[in-house]
């Protein structure tokens, strides 16, 4: 909490240029691009915390993540672009990651 009585999240290290909107949230969930190339943390969206370097990731992307946004129709589908062509579809747990995510559900 800050001096405020407020809770947040801290020591956040997104890596997101002017370019990307690589960030979203669906009340549930957030997910953003991480500071390590091609990964992207989630995490609930109300669980506030302190990033630290053993917060868990999806790593499957070779180039930068570029945009994300999840599914208006499932909760815990969420998908990625990036700078390697491609965009992929992750099944998040609901309560967030607990080991990093290497495998998507579908490439595009």
């Amino acid at each position: 909490m800050n001096y405020f009585g407020l809770k947040k999240f801290e020591s956040v290290d997104a890596s997101i240029s002017q370019e990307q909107d690589a960030i979203c949230s669906n009340g549930l969930l957030t997910a953003l691009a991480y500071k390590a190339t091609a990964t992207v943390a989630v995490f609930p969206a109300y669980g506030f915390k302190r990033f630290d370097n053993n917060i868990f990731l999806i790593k499957g992307h070779q180039g930068n993540v570029t945009d994300c946004d999840f599914s208006p129709f499932n909760d815990t589908l969420l998908a990625t672009a990036s700078e390697d062509t491609l965009v992929k579809l992750w099944t998040v747990p609901q309560d967030g990651l607990t080991e990093h995510l290497k495998e998507a559900a579908a490439t595009l």
